[in-house]
């Protein structure tokens, strides 16, 4: 079948940036297949939805990129896509995707963060579910179907074993070796948004189902070694600020009341709440070199 041309974002990620990337592929005769987004379902969808879930409405009077209109965009190239190859057509919807060289520091953030230790303010729920995919997995994915001329669309979220927010972070800390006692804090006293948190209404985004990618052959990292091998990634690179750490920021309109670091936030108990800490005791960190290779 020869390479294969995938396309995710930028220019990709409007129905017109598709045509460049088909006709190269069609004009050497080598298939690819898109990188979609899970965001082309409604966020709020009933839990363990598959691809058959309902879509969002197509957008194309637009190239501009926003919340409002990324999962649209997506989905008008998903049906370029299925117009130009008909049943030959492959589509892969990642969630979001962690590991090294992510330059959106989503899962990067709670790496470095739960590598530090101590009392992370958490401002949401512990028990919220979350969906990350170890970036390797999904190449492995993207590969094995173009390889086998899979057609078909495919949900690729991970880790294969639920997980909460709770659950990520600790998985975090053991990578790192480190304790670390998460603190509910209230929403509102967070400047801005920290990455994965959503609200309760948009969880279901994080309980989708990828029986059939696990079928077609994606991997199934276990999230501590997502997180072993992001840590080692970010401390070789000089652990440079994160765009997504409001450690590192500060937003227009804080109040001079409001602490100016988010771990601050541990210290300001949640109003109302008897829930205790979750506690991750400290332990031997997760060696990178000692982990298993995919292959």
């Amino acid at each position: 079948m020869g390479a294969a041309v995938c396309a995710g974002g930028g220019q990709a990620g409007h129905p017109g940036g598709r045509e460049a990337p088909a006709g190269l592929v069609e004009g050497h005769g080598l298939r690819g297949t898109p990188l979609g987004s899970s965001h082309a379902h409604p966020a709020r969808l009933p839990e363990r939805s598959d691809e058959d879930a309902a879509r969002l409405p197509p957008e194309r009077g637009t190239e501009e990129v926003t919340d409002a209109t990324y999962g649209p965009l997506k989905v008008a190239c998903e049906d370029d896509v299925l117009v130009r190859y008909g049943e030959r057509g492959t589509i892969v919807r990642p969630g979001v995707v962690a590991g090294p060289h992510d330059p959106t520091d989503r899962f990067t953030r709670w790496v470095r963060r739960a590598a530090r230790g101590g009392r992370v303010a958490l401002p949401g729920r512990p028990e919220q579910p979350v969906q990350v995919v170890d970036s390797r997995d999904l190449a492995r994915l993207v590969t094995t179907l173009l390889a086998a001329d899979r057609p078909g669309v495919y949900n690729a979220v991970g880790p294969a074993e639920p997980t909460t927010m709770a659950g990520l972070i600790e998985a975090c800390a053991a990578a790192a070796g480190t304790g670390v006692e998460m603190v509910p804090v209230e929403p509102e006293r967070v400047p801005g948004r920290l990455p994965l948190i959503v609200p309760s209404a948009w969880e279901p985004m994080f309980r989708r189902g990828a029986g059939r990618a696990r079928a077609a052959g994606m991997p199934a990292t276990p999230l501590v070694e997502t997180a072993a091998a992001t840590l080692v990634w970010d401390r070789g690179r000089g652990a440079p600020p994160l765009a997504r750490d409001l450690d590192q920021q500060r937003r227009p309109g804080w109040s001079a009341e409001v602490p100016h670091r988010a771990d601050d936030l541990a210290t300001v108990p949640l109003a109302g709440t008897r829930r205790p800490p979750t506690h991750c005791q400290e332990r031997e960190p997760l060696s990178y070199a000692r982990q298993r290779p995919i292959r």
